[in-house]
């Protein structure tokens, strides 16, 4: 079975990814907002399916960017206890087995 080593380097890598895939995908949420609200717009002057059809893909494209985010807060949260397990025990060794 393979030993999973978890050092305090560990989670502090996890930090600057997260944060960044974070702004990517809160770009990527306003931009498609911004494109959902024009639709609509053009839908309440000129009612087409056509409109309804990109409304919808649009409306899935954003729950699926909302799913991401979720989970990415929830990776921070989980980078930080690490950290903070790290920082407040003293008596531990740098590398731990688990």
């Amino acid at each position: 079975m393979p030993v999973m080593e978890l050092t305090v380097s560990t989670p502090a890598l996890l930090f600057s990814t997260i944060f960044l895939s974070m702004i990517a995908f809160t770009n990527r949420f306003l931009t498609l907002s911004s494109l959902t609200r024009g639709l609509h717009e053009k839908f309440c002057v000129n009612p087409d399916t056509v409109y309804v059809a990109q409304i919808q893909n649009l409306h899935r494209r954003l729950i699926l960017i909302r799913n991401v985010r979720i989970l990415s807060d929830m990776e921070n949260n989980w980078a930080t206890a690490v950290l903070d397990y790290f920082r407040y025990v003293p008596d531990i060794p740098a590398t731990r087995t688990i």
